[in-house]
């Protein structure tokens, strides 16, 4: 038995000249409507220009949207910056080696100081704020 299958065999499978003749079929047609291929060529490069124009357009309006409206980082980037100037870009990153996230004290007096803005922020009252505390030991011994 042959390992490898015949032509008889695979029916459904194109020929090397049958995805020739596909490929050239748009060349085909503009040289029997008469166009050139130099005609072809030169649309095609106009294409290119147009769609590498209004790529580089919807980047530029992209960044300037993001630098304009206020709220965005690159701070991912920066923390992961590598090359002769990584430390400089590191350095522009507030905590980039998590020293001061992995102090426990200082990350417990955090959150507590945060559940206090947000239930001045909400004004929770006496009965919404008492199981606060429980909840965040919870959440701080679950850590």
């Amino acid at each position: 038995m042959d390992i490898f299958p015949t032509r008889s065999c695979l029916p459904l499978v194109w020929s090397l000249p049958s995805v020739r003749k596909l490929v050239l079929l748009p060349l085909r047609l503009a040289v029997g409507w008469g166009l050139s291929p130099r005609l072809l060529g030169l649309i095609g490069m106009t294409m290119l220009v147009l769609l590498r124009l209004s790529v580089g357009w919807h980047f530029y309006t992209e960044g300037m949207e993001k630098y304009t409206s206020g709220n965005w980082t690159a701070k991912p980037f920066f923390a992961n910056a590598k090359g002769p100037f990584a430390e400089h870009f590191r350095g522009l990153v507030w905590d980039n080696e998590g020293k001061i996230r992995l102090d426990r004290e200082r990350v417990d007096q955090e959150w507590k100081w945060q559940w206090a803005l947000i239930s001045d922020h909400y004004k929770f009252d006496g009965k919404q704020k008492s199981p606060s505390p429980r909840r965040l030991q919870k959440c701080v011994t679950a850590i």
